[in-house]
């Protein structure tokens, strides 16, 4: 690829693509084109933090320090950070009169998305990264929406996991998940458009991405224009003692980082892995059955996908063939440590512990008697019955069953694990770890949703 440097003009040049430099955002309608598809990055182009330390200004003023500081880190440490600047203060427009112009090019029918290098997993308070991000461009007048792109939540999970999440798309937003390059999801995320961009305008601060991301797309003969963005920047320089004392204060934050905690929906078993392997000694580890650990063979008559609550507690008398929904949980269970409890939670089951029991053990998985006290224990009053790591209710929401039921048991699990298809069963054992004072990383596990080709 030959590639030509004329600053004035445009900053680079190929077969298929070229690079220019913007100094605003409304410069942007001097390129657009009907059938373009429009990409903006959200940091430093859409927004940046309030506090002066983490602007862009600062950032690269201070180069050296910054580069310093993070030296010492781990490598997760070190890629983390970024999420952590982001969601450490207020988040400010870059330019004022970015929502109008959105919405401006919305209503030409320009297809247009942002590109975040956020990190999905959960962010402590903040929730899940993603989930934080959406909000923080919504109160800020931005929303991306368009009939060209996705309705629903992308997962890319051909990619390395980061936290045990991974890169996504949703709502308008595609997110790298930190480690992710972004020429790659971008040519990962195309075939998922409903029609193909005549050509793709990308929008970003970082000159070494718009080069990737030109070449990844030279490769697919897709035609590519990069702006880059490099705005005038008047505000005053903060001392190098403010911008360390910034930086330190987060990556404290980052160090103290306590086990997540929130609701994280995931169609990778391989994120349920990473929360078993970080969460701390002694932790309770809850799943649901169907959907999550087993669901029907594709033979069976009788059972609809995703209503346990009204087929699972016939099935099991009629003998249905249940399969894995992913042999990686079981393995999981099996070789758990030994510190740990497992156990199942499951709904409308009531007296079918054993029926449950054997047809765990059919797949490969069995959660042994975690508590021995507990065994054949019923409650008539809550419609709610355990045996053998197997608790079985009545009751609507699994939260305040499992509440009652750690308030029977001495064992105090220094955290939860919750694994569950059902969101509104996720939302109500998050609110019980939050009234009991337990960490909950509470997994919204959708694997058996999942489309196949």
């Amino acid at each position: 690829m030959m590639r030509f440097f004329l600053s004035t003009f445009f900053i680079s040049a190929s077969l298929f693509g070229e690079i220019s430099p913007i100094g605003n955002l409304s410069s942007i309608k001097e390129f657009i084109r009907e059938d373009d598809l429009l990409i903006l990055t959200v940091d430093y182009l859409l927004t940046e933090p309030k506090d002066p330390s983490f602007s862009l200004k600062s950032l690269q003023d201070h180069r050296n320090i910054w580069k310093k500081l993070l030296l010492p880190l781990p490598e997760e440490e070190k890629n983390l950070l970024p999420s952590f600047i982001a969601t450490y203060s207020d988040r400010v427009l870059c330019e004022p009169g970015t929502p109008a112009l959105v919405k401006e090019l919305q209503e030409q029918n320009i297809p247009i998305f942002a590109f975040t290098t956020l990190d999905t997993a959960l962010l402590n308070d903040r929730g899940t990264g993603s989930s934080w991000r959406f909000s923080e461009l919504q109160s800020l007048g931005l929303s991306f929406a368009h009939s060209d792109l996705p309705k629903k939540r992308v997962e890319f999970g051909e990619f390395a996991p980061f936290r045990g999440s991974y890169p996504l798309y949703e709502n308008g937003i595609l997110y790298t998940n930190v480690t992710a390059s972004q020429a790659s999801l971008l040519t990962a995320f195309l075939p998922h458009l409903t029609k193909k961009p005549a050509r793709i305008i990308f929008v970003g601060e970082n000159l070494d991405t718009l080069i990737s991301i030109e070449e990844e797309l030279n490769k697919e003969e897709i035609a590519f224009l990069g702006l880059h963005y490099t705005p005038e920047d008047d505000s005053p320089a903060i001392s190098s003692e403010k911008f360390s004392k910034g930086v330190k204060k987060v990556i404290e934050r980052v160090k103290t980082a306590s086990f997540p905690r929130g609701v994280v929906e995931t169609e990778n078993a391989t994120t349920i892995a990473w929360a078993l392997s970080n969460a701390p000694p002694d932790s309770l580890i809850v799943f649901d059955v169907g959907d999550v650990l087993v669901m029907q063979r594709e033979t069976s008559p009788h059972y609809r996908p995703r209503q346990e609550s009204q087929n699972l507690r016939h099935l099991f008398k009629r003998g249905t063939a249940f399969s894995l929904v992913n042999p990686l949980l079981a393995k999981l269970i099996t070789e758990r440590r030994s510190d740990d409890k497992f156990m199942v939670l499951s709904r409308y089951l009531v007296g079918q512990e054993a029926e449950i029991e054997a047809t765990l053990k059919d797949v490969g998985i069995a959660f042994g008697n975690p508590f021995p006290e507990m065994n054949h224990w019923f409650s008539k009053q809550d419609q709610t019955s355990f045996s053998r790591g197997i608790l079985v209710t009545m009751q609507p929401l699994k939260g305040p069953v499992l509440k009652k039921f750690l308030s029977q048991i001495a064992f105090q699990p220094k955290a939860i694990v919750f694994i569950d298809d059902q969101r509104e069963q996720c939302e109500s054992v998050l609110k019980t770890t939050k009234e009991l004072g337990i960490p909950g990383f509470i997994i919204q596990y959708t694997e058996s949703r999942k489309e196949t080709p």
